[in-house]
């Protein structure tokens, strides 16, 4: 028994000590003394429509992202679920801020192939969800615990 809680604290120790030093971060599911595996992936294949509004006229004109359309293609997604737009100020998500995002959960279940507009409310900035300042977009899908 207590060579089982020598290893629990040597194993806090040293996951505290890797998330002080590293800014890796390996997603695992584990359940203490069952055993871990990676977390899949909810959805596969998708499709992503930027929605971009334009103030002004060319040349002087601003363009901004207001919303993304995201369709899962083949995976129904349940009731509960929540849907993240997130824009970037990098190319690399890692390393870069997040500029603007909008977030959903979706009230029922959708069908695949069903576009879900997801609008960008959420401003790190004002206008910073002007498409200059904006690298890259992601959504990121949860689905609700079981």
């Amino acid at each position: 028994m207590n060579a089982l809680l020598l290893l629990a604290i040597m194993f806090a120790i040293g996951a505290i000590g890797v998330g002080y030093l590293g800014n890796d971060f390996v997603a695992a599911v584990q359940k203490y003394g069952v055993g871990a595996g990676d977390v899949p992936s909810p959805v596969v294949e998708t499709d992503l429509i930027l929605n971009i509004h334009r103030v002004g006229t060319p040349p002087s004109h601003d363009d901004f992202l207001i919303g993304c359309d995201f369709t899962s293609i083949t995976v129904d997604l349940p009731a509960g679920t929540k849907l993240f737009c997130k824009a970037y100020s990098g190319i690399d998500i890692k390393t870069s801020f997040v500029v603007a995002e909008g977030m959903i959960t979706l009230p029922n279940t959708v069908l695949a192939g069903t576009p879900i507009p997801i609008p960008i409310d959420m401003f790190s900035f004002p206008n910073s969800n002007d498409v200059d300042q904006i690298k890259n977009v992601a959504v990121l899908v949860q689905t609700p615990s079981a």
